[in-house]
């Protein structure tokens, strides 16, 4: 939910004519919708396995391997979106 709030206020910033004609064309406008989309969609779609598996299975999942499936995923996406947004920020030189 974080990443959907962040989007979205982010979204909101970008639409800011003096901020829209520094980040339009870049790969910051990428991140923004990548840290919605992974942010938020893949990380629901993740919960949704996690919570149907055991009751497709009968097993329940390793709780060390959730929280480091958990952890890993959540550095990659914010180092994805971190890259995406630093590097799309172009300062006009």
């Amino acid at each position: 939910m974080l990443s959907y709030l962040l989007g979205s206020t982010q979204g909101t910033v970008e639409a800011f004519r003096s901020l829209q004609e520094v980040w339009h064309f870049t790969n910051y406008t990428v991140g923004h919708s990548h840290l919605t989309m992974y942010g938020f969609i893949t990380f629901a779609i993740w919960g949704g396995v996690y919570a149907l598996l055991p009751r497709a299975t009968g097993k329940q999942p390793n709780n060390l391997l959730l929280g480091i499936h958990f952890w890993l995923a959540t550095v990659g996406v914010v180092l994805y979106i971190l890259a995406l947004s630093v590097g799309g920020h172009d300062t006009g030189a």
